[in-house]
């Protein structure tokens, strides 16, 4: 398995140029609702990459995706559900394989 690191600031496009398996969003000493925090292009997670986002990996991942806000409005419960290999959303929708 090849892997590579890239700071957080590579654009979409880049990362869309370097047809990758999948995504990695470390964690970090950040919280995103600090006004200097790391962002991420948004654009990267509307490519389709399936993407693990870690500690504060995640933390952007949800803030982009407003998943805070979403998670709020079923009631405060998440539920992670698993249909083997192919794409998946967090509204727990299948799209695609």
């Amino acid at each position: 398995m090849y892997s590579e690191i890239v700071p957080h600031t590579i654009a979409a496009e880049e990362v869309a140029a370097k047809n990758p398996s999948g995504i990695v969003l470390s964690g970090g000493p950040s919280s995103v609702y600090d006004e200097e925090s790391p962002s991420l292009d948004p654009g990267i997670l509307k490519l389709g990459i399936p993407t693990l986002g870690i500690c504060y990996g995640f933390q952007v991942m949800a803030q982009q995706l407003n998943f805070f806000k979403n998670m709020a409005a079923v009631g405060g419960l998440l539920t992670v559900a698993a249909w083997g290999a192919g794409a998946w959303s967090f509204d727990g929708n299948r799209r695609g394989a």
